[in-house]
């Protein structure tokens, strides 16, 4: 099996599913904007504040290794992927995808506020050379996954070919995820090193 030629073609079928894209990323930009507009609001500030005191704690000034925390994340990130792709198996579970997505990019935008007036200097910096840039990347494999799902709910049946293929979609996606986390293990190594450990 051509790696290369099975993610490509993975990626091109993503890619024909334009108006799912297009209406998911419009999806996602506004529950960023919401995540903006309401995050130094009362119910939500606490929330907020707490994922980016643990993004701080567990990730970025993180005293465990830098491999621990990769394979953390990747494996947050495979728990999402994995959700979002089983969602193709039938229509009615196809809902799941904007909640999931709208939940991320909502969070996003708060916590890119609390990054910026809480954490000041230290916030923005991690904010714009680390957290949303890796964030955005992640967000581009599950649109990509999210269009897959679409694609493919209307038509699922449980038969070994199609259960193949969509194993075969985690997988390949898998690898973009983790491709994404090195690059975040590499920043933090980067920027962050010797506060964060290599080992």
């Amino acid at each position: 099996m051509d790696l290369l030629f099975c993610l490509k073609d993975c990626l091109s079928r993503a890619a024909e599913r334009k108006k799912t894209l297009i209406a998911l990323s419009i999806l996602i930009a506004i529950g960023f904007l919401l995540g903006l507009c309401f995050a130094a609001s009362p119910p939500f500030y606490g929330y907020h504040y707490e994922l980016c005191a643990n993004y701080f704690d567990r990730v970025v000034f993180s005293e465990r290794s830098v491999f621990l925390v990769l394979l953390e994340r990747v494996a947050g990130a495979a728990a999402v992927l994995l959700l979002i792709l089983l969602a193709g198996m039938h229509p009615a579970l196809l809902a799941a995808i904007p909640v999931v997505l709208f939940y991320r990019a909502y969070t996003f935008g708060g916590c890119t506020v609390i990054f910026f007036s809480e954490f000041r200097v230290t916030g923005g910096f991690v904010a714009v050379f680390f957290y949303l840039p890796i964030h955005l990347l992640l967000d581009g494999v599950f649109l990509l996954s999210a269009a897959l799902s679409c694609g493919r709910a209307r038509g699922f049946r449980f038969v070994k070919e199609e259960v193949l293929g969509l194993c075969i979609d985690f997988l390949l996606l898998l690898l973009l995820i983790l491709a994404v986390c090195l690059l975040e293990m590499l920043l933090l190594v980067a920027l962050f090193h010797p506060i964060g450990k290599v080992a």
